[in-house]
């Protein structure tokens, strides 16, 4: 068993005795990354690698003549935004993001998984350690002069080969109950659909809709666009805010998704009511239906929807509306910030069915929901304490408080 020494770093207490502890300059050399001069289609250059490329998403690759080169083994460090501090590992050879600094090991006795283990391990302060009242960033001193924990090569490989099983371990665990989500999600999404679209009556006389993506729906159903069922309002911000709790909050969407921000008031602005929907109208998730927002002033980036007919009942209308979320998604507009198709949108079909066929849909898919989102809610909470357990055994190792045993 090791003996342990006063790290003098509070939060990283105690450490093994025979580890040093150096300054992370001295381990890794850090380059804030710039943006290429010029970008091109041309794939025999160099890709540039844009965040949203490195997260997965659907992007074209863009290619460039100069620019800042990272390595698969360098490290890459989210500098600025609301992100700022988190440690990205996986990623191709190629130019990075300007939003990023890059990290490339200059130690010889430091192995590169045991560095990303411990940076994985170091996210956390980094993230407390950024600047910036606006757009956070980086403390670029903070990260030079941040402590770094080397152990001798042979416990590096110890603690890596480790982690790297236990994590792998957790990882496929994640996996599958990342899955079994998905599937859950889908599976209560074609609910909806289903239920929307045909009700409850497996006999019900059929007729054409007249919609291709719609198909047949119940004869007797009606069918009207948005706008004679909608009132359709596009939020404007507020002209001033204020800390006044006796005000009307502005609900921003970073307010409504649950994030800690603190809440902000206003005199005016377009006023959402609890039983109103909104409706996220550009950036990158236009057409998102949002359900669950108290009552406040709606973020300038949604519109506004208020029933306008008599004869619909508000839970029918919202399970409706979150089936018509994947036509509105896609029939956005804007090759740069994509927008909601007001014009589609206005003219989008609503089927209302007789109101106690609404209410019988609206209590069948109350239950059904309910219990469907109960169980995701369970899974993304076990989710939740893997994502912890992977922390804290990352942590436990990379500082020593915990020795790779021969059995391990």
């Amino acid at each position: 068993m090791s003996n342990f020494k006063d790290s003098g770093v509070e939060w990283l207490g105690v450490i093994p005795d025979h580890w040093e502890k150096l300054r992370l300059k001295f381990v890794y050399n850090i380059k804030k990354a710039k943006l290429p001069s010029k970008f091109y289609d041309d794939n025999s250059l160099t890709p540039y690698l844009s965040m949203d490329y490195i997260r997965g998403k659907d992007v074209v690759l863009k290619y460039a003549e100069d620019g800042d080169l990272v390595e698969e083994d360098d490290i890459l460090l989210l500098w600025d935004g609301s992100k700022a501090g988190e440690i990205i590992l996986d990623h191709p050879k190629g130019y990075a993001p300007s939003t990023t600094a890059i990290l490339s090991k200059n130690h010889q006795k430091l192995i590169n998984d045991y560095g990303k283990f411990y940076l994985k391990f170091m996210e956390i302060e980094l993230k407390k350690n950024t600047n910036g009242m606006g757009i956070p960033h980086v403390d670029g001193n903070f990260l030079k002069s941040m402590p770094f924990l080397l152990p001798p090569i042979s416990e590096q490989k110890e603690i890596t080969n480790y982690l790297n099983k236990k994590c792998s371990d957790i990882n496929e665990i994640s996996h599958e109950i990342k899955e079994q989500v998905q599937i859950l999600k889908e599976y209560k999404l074609s609910l909806i659909s289903e239920v929307v679209t045909r009700g409850l009556d497996d006999n019900v006389s059929l007729k054409d809709s007249g919609v291709e993506w719609l198909g047949v729906i119940p004869d007797h159903w009606e069918k009207l666009r948005l706008k004679f069922v909608y009132n359709i309002k596009k939020a404007k911000l507020p002209s001033k805010f204020y800390d006044d709790n006796s005000l009307t909050p502005y609900l921003s969407m970073d307010y409504i998704r649950g994030k800690d921000v603190v809440l902000k008031y206003a005199e005016d602005g377009d006023l959402v009511e609890e039983d109103d929907i909104l409706l996220l109208w550009d950036g990158s998730k236009a057409g998102e239906i949002i359900l669950d927002h108290p009552k406040g002033y709606a973020p300038s980036t949604t519109a506004i929807l208020s029933k306008n007919h008599q004869k619909l009942i508000n839970d029918y209308g919202k399970f409706y509306l979150k089936f018509m979320e994947i036509e509105l998604k896609k029939n956005t507009n804007g090759m740069g910030i994509p927008h909601v198709d007001g014009n589609f949108l206005k003219s989008m079909p609503f089927l209302l069915p007789p109101i106690s066929e609404q209410k019988e849909i609206a209590e069948y898919l109350d239950e059904k929901v309910s219990s469907i989102d109960e169980v995701i809610a369970l899974k993304e909470e076990q989710l939740e304490v893997l994502k912890e357990y992977e922390k804290s055994l990352i942590y436990e190792y990379v500082t020593g408080k915990k020795e790779v045993m021969v059995d391990d």
